[in-house]
């Protein structure tokens, strides 16, 4: 596609684009977000490029939407977006919230799969998030771990359940410091896709 239409509200990217098409950032209609296998790069400007879209209010970075070790949201981007959905963050390391950064944002929905084999162990990113407390608005944070085991594990070992209550617990911590005391509920996420 060289050019969207012009009042484009809802967008799906799934592939390997390793750089948004130029024509995205003339999206100023444009509501709702999925990127997924996009591997875009966080230090690109990307992150910018989507941040600035004045009327995105949902935006879901899914399976390999980033490549990087942190994924970094700044100042003064994102104004309008109330529902951010975070799945599977891939070699993301870091989840970072500046002060200023979505300040309409009322919904965050984590999800993360864990895969557990009997031959190569847990493959669970351990990801971090920083700055819960800087987000203004924020009312609800769902979070949801899945654990996998392959069809060959008779019994996933205790340190996936220690690795998946430490992510939880560093998670609710992080959220506790928000002075808006948003609700936490752990389970599946709605409205995936």
């Amino acid at each position: 596609m060289t050019s969207p239409p012009e009042n484009l509200q809802s967008l799906k990217l799934y592939d390997n684009r390793i750089k948004l098409p130029r024509w995205v950032q003339r999206l100023q209609h444009l509501v709702k977000l999925n990127l997924r296998s996009t591997r875009l790069s966080g230090h690109d400007g990307d992150v910018e490029v989507l941040g600035r879209m004045p009327n995105l209010a949902i935006l879901h970075l899914l399976e390999k939407s980033f490549q990087g070790e942190e994924l970094h949201f700044q100042i003064g981007i994102f104004r309008s977006l109330t529902v951010l959905v975070l799945r599977n963050f891939g070699d993301i390391k870091l989840v970072k919230f500046d002060q200023g950064a979505m300040p309409k944002l009322e919904q965050l929905q984590v999800r993360n799969d864990w895969r557990v084999s009997a031959e190569t162990g847990c493959s669970a990113n351990e990801v971090a998030f920083s700055s819960l407390d800087f987000l203004p608005s924020i009312k609800e944070a769902r979070l949801w771990l899945n654990i996998i085991p392959d069809e060959q594990l008779k019994e996933i070992p205790d340190e996936v359940f220690l690795k998946a209550s430490n992510f939880e617990e560093h998670f609710r911590t992080q959220l506790a410091n928000n002075p808006r005391n948003p609700i936490l509920k752990v389970g599946e996420l709605e409205n995936e896709d």
